[in-house]
């Protein structure tokens, strides 16, 4: 901070360097010199938001509008309820879900989630693309978001995320799962559907989020 300085035109010296802590000390003291309080607000303190409120805040602005695509991650967050209604049909998994979780189609009809479970399932999952837009994207990376791979392959693209999707699913599920059937006694056919389900739903968010930035 005190290495870098801006020019100022004062009425006597012609110019001068005032670092940031020089023209924040000065702000601070021309509270009790009504006189110049004006002049310094225009100058030091000007300067002092500028550099340290104003353009990073504008950069930021412009960096998050030109590379997240908010409806590519609504699209997203969608897809875990689109993928469980296929996936836990009764002819699909359905009924493998069932008998392993110990339920019947009776309980599972009385016990339907309510309305609000929905939203706050929607909201969760938008939780989970924004982590997908940022590790598929490497918008977390120093330097931003990558379209291309250093041979010059092509990042933007659906596979890609298919890629990234399966990855994530070995390993970050299938520990996670397996060590939840291992301690909480559950059976190889719940942990199985669990990471299966998992696996594609996050290979074909990973996807959505690769080929639509």
């Amino acid at each position: 901070m005190s290495g870098s300085g801006h020019p100022e035109s004062s009425g006597s010296s012609g110019g001068e360097v005032i670092t940031h802590s020089q023209a924040l000390e000065t702000v601070c003291q021309t509270r009790k010199q009504p006189g110049i309080r004006q002049l310094a607000e225009t100058k030091e303190s000007g300067t002092l938001l500028l550099h340290i409120l104003i353009i990073p805040y504008i950069s930021s602005l412009i960096n998050h509008t030109n590379t997240m695509n908010y409806f590519a991650l609504i699209v997203a967050a969608l897809v875990p309820m689109i993928m469980g209604m296929i996936f836990y049909h009764p002819k699909v998994m359905g009924n493998a879900w069932m008998e392993a979780n110990g339920f019947t189609m009776e309980h599972v009809k009385a016990n339907m989630p309510k309305p609000t479970m929905y939203i706050l399932t929607l909201v969760t999952s938008f939780l989970l693309a924004a982590f997908f837009w940022a590790w598929v994207t490497g918008a977390g990376e120093a330097d931003g978001p990558q379209t291309t791979g250093p041979e010059g392959q092509n990042y933007v693209t659906f596979q890609h995320g298919l890629a990234h999707g399966l990855i994530f699913g070995i390993t970050v599920l299938l520990p996670i799962f397996t060590s939840m059937a291992i301690f909480e006694m559950r059976s190889r056919k719940w942990a199985i559907v669990n990471i299966l389900y998992w696996t594609l739903t996050a290979m074909v968010m990973c996807g959505i989020i690769s080929m639509w930035r």
